[in-house]
């Protein structure tokens, strides 16, 4: 397995999606390649597929150097072809349990996630959140979760995130 020399340092390589793609654990490159054939709500994920949002989000992020936030950008929505079960209403997708699906899967690759030089306990934490930040600001001010994130040491990286996260909107950093 070829060691990237991930960020750092101005002589460091930086990868492209398609290059971590290329060396992902094969249960996650297939998992990903799945998500090719899922269409999400247009209002949400314009883009024509889960997998292109995954991408669009990585681009995003691999502009941050941060590989915690670049592989939050891989695992964060890994799973939502195997826990989706359509919205009864709407028809369109719905994966409620998809943050802790992927924080499941982080967990199953963590030597993997140290490698690539990311912390999986960051990569774990911020999938686990990362659709709960979309509803903080209808949080009470004293909901436990809302404080717990607003605390946690993680939360620029959270809000990072979530901006690249965010389709409607351009991503800067």
């Amino acid at each position: 397995m070829k060691h990237f020399k991930y960020f750092g340092d101005s002589d460091l390589r930086y990868n492209t999606f398609d290059e971590i793609v290329e060396h992902l654990p094969s249960e996650i490159k297939q998992m990903l390649l799945d998500l090719k054939t899922l269409r999400e709500r247009p209002d949400h994920h314009p883009e024509p597929n889960t997998f292109e949002h995954i991408k669009i989000v990585v681009n995003r992020l691999l502009q941050t150097k941060d590989p915690d936030l670049v592989l939050t950008g891989i695992f964060h929505d890994i799973c939502k072809l195997t826990t989706n079960r359509g919205h009864p209403k709407t028809g369109w997708p719905s994966a409620p349990d998809h943050p802790d699906c992927a924080a499941e899967m982080v967990d199953t690759h963590r030597d993997w996630i140290w490698w690539f030089g990311a912390n999986p306990d960051n990569v774990k934490w911020l999938c686990q959140h990362h659709m709960a930040i979309k509803q903080i600001t209808t949080m009470r001010r004293n909901n436990s979760k809302k404080i717990e994130m607003k605390q946690s040491p993680l939360w620029d990286k959270l809000i990072t995130f979530s901006k690249a996260d965010d389709m409607n909107n351009e991503f800067k950093i």
